[in-house]
């Protein structure tokens, strides 16, 4: 069971769409080609993601996540309010989380989930 607090299911679909870019982009680069049909491009998507020898592209599409989760975190999470009859600013904060963990957080575990696939997928 996933727990999240206001938008802290970004920490999950953040990466997700960063992987779907990255693997459209990948697939035109290397000339593979698109299907015209979205299923099958879900389903090659989804393939690939299983898929132990490309490796070092999750890792690397982790390390694009990170820092996108992390900004996004601290915007959602710290809001900024100026009163219009005293015109003094205060800041609220919010509670956007996953698994009682605060999506700016988020970003630090997905750099060093980053940094461990990569390092995994050159050792070994």
């Amino acid at each position: 069971m996933i727990f999240y607090r206001g938008a802290g299911v970004l920490a999950l679909i953040i990466p997700m769409v960063v992987y779907a870019i990255f693997f459209i982009v990948f697939t035109l680069a290397t000339g593979g080609g698109l299907s015209a049909d979205p299923r099958l491009v879900l389903t090659s998507a989804f393939d690939d993601l299983f898929n132990a020898n490309r490796l070092a592209e999750k890792g690397v599409v982790l390390l694009i996540s990170a820092p996108i989760c992390y900004f996004v975190g601290i915007r959602l999470n710290r809001k900024t309010v100026v009163d219009s009859e005293t015109g003094q600013t205060q800041v609220i904060k919010s509670n956007h989380g996953l698994m009682f963990i605060h999506l700016q957080y988020w970003g630090f575990i997905l750099l060093a989930l980053g940094v461990v696939v990569l390092v995994y997928s050159m050792v070994g």
